[in-house]
């Protein structure tokens, strides 16, 4: 009874051996995965962001998912795909540890891992500021080329700098960077000048100033004697000569004056680009200058010298010769006394004459009376007693300039 009790408890057990399935054996082998592109490499430097990262995987059983962190940023996602798999990876300047990790349904994990240096490309301007003449946006100048001087800065370093004139179609390249100056050439008005400085990676930054240059007025103006000729000399018989003429400016024709040097006379002329006046003249030549004045003092002049023929206090006409004058008393010329008349032009109002000249005509005798010396005659002295009779040259009615005498008579001493 004890027997069979056993055996069917062996066969018990070996019934429900029998039925109970084996357990399975757990997954501990890890995928492995493989980073292929940018490099196989563990290093790589990157120009840009985000870096595109691809790869490869494989596990025993099966990839059940690949993701990827970057240490640096503390950065993760997913990639896309599994045995063949791709990712976007954001990068900062610098080194990024960029892990790939793959996994498979038992939680096993394979990885690789690269080191990307990130050089972030410059896209920081440079900044530029003109100092000299002055920080203001424009400015006045009297003189060219501007002298500008100012300073420049950059995260990176400034490379160049240049300057451009619009105006003058002109460039050209400043001296220093962080502390330049440049001569720029202007043109006459307004000049905007661009000041840029320049960084390796050719960012820029640019300052402006506005120079306005208005030279001062060196040019003379021009004059010319049109009337009574243009010719350097004339010749006239009246008093006072017209003339006439014309003048110019770049700018602003102020005045056109006269002035003659053989007697000091000097005058205003009327108008200015078309200009004329009324010169008085004295025998002989007469050198007349008249002269433009812009309104900045710039002078020019123009000459010419006026032959006056006064013939006006000598007896005879203009033009005509003077007749053979003389007197006498008991000369062989004459039985009795010889009376002269000379002829001018004085005017008839005494007044009129400007302060010399008389319009009346007297005969005096030089007979038995008075001494030469009282009468007017320089140089003219004789011993007491003795009296001469003088014939007087005939001379003009001025007083600036006498003229030669038209004849002359040497008379005998008379005792008396």
């Amino acid at each position: 009874m004890h027997n069979k009790t056993l055996q069917l408890w062996a066969v018990a057990l070996i019934v429900t051996a029998s039925t109970i399935p084996a357990r399975a054996a757990r997954d501990t082998t890890p995928p492995s995965i493989t980073i292929t592109s940018p490099t196989t490499g563990s290093t790589w430097t990157a120009s840009g962001t985000p870096l595109a990262l691809a790869g490869t995987a494989s596990d025993n059983v099966g990839v059940k998912s690949v993701k990827w962190t970057n240490a640096t940023t503390g950065g993760s996602g997913t990639a896309s795909g599994t045995t063949s798999w791709s990712t976007s990876v954001a990068l900062v300047a610098g080194q990024n540890v960029i892990t790939l990790t793959a996994r498979d349904a038992a939680n096993n994990a394979g990885t690789d891992t690269i080191t990307v240096t990130y050089n972030a490309p410059d896209t920081t301007p440079p900044s530029v500021t003109i100092t000299s003449p002055t920080t203001s946006v424009s400015y006045c100048t009297p003189s060219s080329p501007l002298a500008l001087g100012g300073t420049a800065s950059d995260n990176a370093g400034v490379s160049s700098i240049t300057w451009s004139n619009p105006a003058s179609n002109t460039w050209g390249l400043v001296t220093g960077t962080t502390s330049w100056s440049a001569s720029v050439p202007l043109v006459v008005g307004g000049n905007a000048i661009t000041i840029q400085a320049f960084d390796a990676a050719g960012n820029k930054g640019t300052d402006t100033i506005t120079a306005a240059w208005n030279p001062p007025d060196t040019t003379p103006p021009s004059i010319q004697i049109e009337s009574p000729s243009t010719e350097t000399a004339f010749t006239t018989t009246a008093t006072p000569i017209d003339v006439s003429g014309s003048a110019a400016d770049e700018t602003s024709l102020e005045s056109v004056s006269w002035t003659n040097a053989a007697n000091g006379a000097s005058g205003a002329a009327s108008g200015a680009t078309t200009w004329s006046a009324s010169v008085p003249l004295v025998a002989g030549d007469n050198r007349i200058t008249f002269v433009a004045r812009d309104s900045t003092g710039n002078v020019r002049s123009d000459s010419i010298t006026v032959t006056f023929d006064d013939s006006r206090g000598i007896g005879h006409l203009p033009g005509a010769s003077p007749p053979a004058l003389a007197w006498a008393q008991g000369s062989p010329l004459a039985s009795g006394v010889v009376t002269g008349r000379i002829y001018n032009d004085l005017p008839a109002d005494r007044a009129a004459n400007g302060g010399f000249g008389r319009n009346e005509i007297s005969t005096h005798f030089h007979n038995a009376h008075n001494g030469a010396e009282s009468d007017g005659a320089c140089n003219a002295y004789h011993f007491p007693g003795t009296f001469y009779d003088y014939h007087w040259g005939t001379a003009l009615a001025r007083r600036d300039m006498p003229s030669p005498k038209s004849w002359y008579c040497s008379n005998r001493p008379r005792a008396v």
